[in-house]
C-alpha cells in the first residue's frame, strides 16, 4: 500500500492574530515523528480565550448521549456528542475564529466539526483510529483542547510502546501522514477531572503545516522543537 511520507518539518514564526477575545497563534510547538510516514505537532497554549469559547460551545452545540452495542450489550457512550458543519456556526462564532486559525496552520479542512463532551473523569474514548483512514491513506486531525486537562495516549495499531499528551486548556494537537492506519489514539478515564470539550477538525490529505516552513526534516522517531 503506497502512503505518502511525512512533509518536511520547516518552521516558521507567524504572528498572533485576534478576533474577539481570542488570540490565536502558531508560532511554537513539537513536531514528533512516530514512524516514517506518521507525524504529531503539539503547540501548546495555542489559543488565548480559551474559557470564552469552551463557554459558547457548552450552550449552542446540541450535544446528544449516545447508545453504542458492545459485547452484546447496549451502552451508554461515555461522553458527550455532536458533529456539525460548519457553515451552521455564524462567521463571528468563536468556533468559526478557531477553525480559520486550524486551517491557517494546516490547510484546507473537511466542513464538518466533531464535538466531544468530556462532563468528569469517568467521560473518556477507548482506543481507536478516526474513520477518516478508510478511504483516505494519509489524512490530517486536529484536535483542539479546551476546559479541564486530561491525557491524550497514541500507540501504534498492533501494540508497541505508547506516546503521551496531556493537553491543556488552548492546546492544538495535529495528527498528521498516516496517523489513523499506523496508531490508534484514546483519552483515558482519570480520578478527578473537570469538564472537557475537544473540537476534532479533518483533512482527507496530509497537508504540510504553514506554520513548519524552515529546515529540518523526518527520520527516525525523534522530537524537533519548534521555534
Amino acid at each position: 500500500m503506497a502512503v505518502l511520507a511525512p512533509p518536511q518539518v520547516q518552521p516558521q514564526q507567524l504572528d498572533f492574530w485576534s478576533t474577539g477575545d481570542l488570540r490565536l497563534a502558531t508560532t511554537a510547538g513539537e513536531i514528533v515523528a512516530l514512524d516514517p510516514w506518521s507525524w504529531v505537532w503539539f503547540a501548546p497554549q495555542w489559543l488565548e480565550g480559551s474559557d470564552q469559547l469552551m463557554q459558547r460551545l457548552a450552550e449552542d452545540v446540541p450535544w446528544q448521549a449516545e447508545l453504542r452495542v458492545m459485547y452484546d450489550r447496549v451502552l451508554e457512550v461515555p461522553r458527550l456528542q455532536a458533529m456539525l458543519d460548519s457553515s451552521s456556526f455564524d462567521p463571528e462564532h468563536p468556533f468559526s475564529a478557531v477553525r480559520r486559525g486550524v486551517e491557517h496552520a494546516v490547510g484546507p479542512l473537511m466542513p464538518q466539526a466533531g464535538f466531544n463532551l468530556y462532563r468528569s473523569g469517568d467521560d473518556s474514548v477507548a482506543w481507536h483510529s478516526d474513520r477518516v483512514a478508510h478511504a483516505h491513506p494519509a489524512s490530517t486531525v486536529a484536535l483542539v483542547s479546551l476546559g479541564a486537562s486530561r491525557r491524550f495516549s497514541m500507540r501504534p495499531v498492533g501494540g508497541g510502546a505508547a506516546r503521551h499528551w496531556h493537553l491543556n486548556s488552548g492546546d492544538l494537537l495535529v495528527m498528521g501522514g498516516a496517523c489513523q492506519r499506523h496508531w490508534q489514539h484514546c483519552v483515558p478515564k482519570m480520578r478527578h477531572a473537570g469538564q472537557r470539550i475537544s473540537i476534532g477538525l479533518r483533512a482527507t490529505d496530509s497537508v504540510r503545516p504553514t506554520a513548519l516552513r524552515r529546515g529540518g526534516t523526518f527520520g527516525s522517531p525523534s522530537c524537533i522543537t519548534v521555534a
